[in-house]
């Protein structure tokens, strides 16, 4: 299978961190590009219409997937189905997937008014206004970590994976916007999964 990757892309990282907790990292092959909201590499392009990564080629070099949620959930089941639960449980976990790939999305949209727009073309409400969701739905998840509803890493869904990595990326983009002030139980949770092999492996270097 071929990942067309980028080393700092939280959407990627989800996916790398399955395949390593599933054993399947061996089966992936790299593959780097320029990706971006302006200009992006023509491999990316023809794999992908959208132009976004991650994206990845099955062995049969044809069949294409995206985005990360298909990614990840096609890698859970060639590993047996670990993090995608089945029941009741499976929505709780697709829900929190979901809340944190929302937050992420919402960041993104600032970082990138911000590296795109000289000052006096960005729009300060549309990043306060960004910046509003991503601290809702951090308030969101410090409820759940605070009634001990999120789980750690033996038991982790996809849930926590993504809301791990949305974390560790905020800590790499955001330094100036410190998401732990106010949000003790949160701080708490994520501590539990330092130094777990999958998060090690994947994560992105300082920029």
């Amino acid at each position: 299978m071929k990942l067309y990757h980028s080393f700092t892309s939280p959407f990627v990282r989800k996916a790398l961190v399955i395949a390593h907790e599933l054993s399947l990292v061996d089966r992936i092959t790299l593959h780097t590009e320029p990706t971006g909201a302006l200009k992006t590499g023509l491999a990316v392009t023809n794999a992908n219409p959208l132009s976004k990564i991650p994206t990845l080629t099955l062995d049969d070099g044809q069949t294409t997937l995206y985005d990360s949620r298909v990614i990840c959930e096609y890698l859970d089941s060639l590993g047996g189905g670990k993090f995608f639960p089945q029941g009741e449980k499976r929505w709780e976990a697709l829900r929190r997937q979901a809340l944190a790939d929302g937050i992420m999305d919402a960041a993104i949209i600032v970082m990138l008014e911000r590296m795109n727009r000289t000052p006096e073309m960005r729009s300060q409400e549309w990043i306060d206004a960004q910046l509003r969701k991503v601290d809702l739905g951090l308030d969101a998840f410090e409820a759940e970590a605070k009634e001990g509803k999120l789980a750690g890493p033996e038991n982790m869904t996809i849930g926590e994976i993504t809301l791990v990595v949305a974390l560790g990326w905020f800590d790499l983009r955001f330094g100036d916007r410190d998401w732990r002030v106010g949000r003790p139980a949160l701080t708490e949770f994520v501590k539990k999964f330092e130094g777990r092999g999958s998060f090690e492996a994947t994560k992105p270097p300082a920029s």
